[in-house]
């Protein structure tokens, strides 16, 4: 039987060797080829490229002056707290532009707090009744499109939906009418 194992790790293995907390018989069965990926504050344009990909998902995009904003930043969480970044300034505004001043307060917001995209606060931007509503409003009252915007999976979405008695049948019946 033959298998492949990919890993990713974060410490250096050559520090954890010398200190012995990593056995070097194991390294050398296990690293067939070894890719240093560099952290996302040294990969220059990885991060506009990726932060448009993460807007573009959800149908946004970035306006100008976001490479500057997301060019300051260190992004000590790497690509998943840039992917969380957009997704709060998504959250931020109903406008299909994300603009600057709205990406950068999403990252001060949301510096610190690596959460997993299904993790997201709805405690903040989609705290209140009205900022649930404002994004329903700008996705056409489409639950897909609501929960891609919020950045959290449909049933989350649903949940939310319930804490503020929002129903989307109900709305989007009387917009059919």
């Amino acid at each position: 039987m033959r298998f492949r194992v990919v890993a990713a790790v974060h410490p250096n293995f050559g520090g954890q060797i010398d200190i012995g907390s990593f056995r070097l018989d194991l390294l050398q069965r296990v690293a067939g080829a070894v890719i240093r990926l560099p952290p996302l504050r040294e990969r220059g344009t990885d991060v506009v490229l990726l932060a448009q990909a993460f807007a573009a998902k959800v149908g946004r995009s970035l306006g100008p002056g976001v490479p500057e904003v997301l060019g300051r930043y260190r992004w000590p969480g790497n690509v998943r707290e840039l992917m969380c970044a957009v997704q709060r300034a998504v959250c931020l505004t109903p406008a299909d532009v994300i603009s600057a001043a709205v990406l950068a307060q999403a990252i001060d917001s949301g510096a610190g707090s690596l959460s997993a995209p299904d993790e997201l606060d709805v405690s903040g931007p989609a705290g209140s009744r009205a900022a649930v509503e404002e994004v329903c409003t700008a996705n056409d009252w489409d639950s897909r499109r609501i929960a891609a915007a919020l950045g959290v999976r449909k049933t989350k979405l649903f949940s939310i939906l319930k804490r503020h008695d929002i129903s989307l049948r109900r709305i989007t019946a009387g917009l059919r009418a």
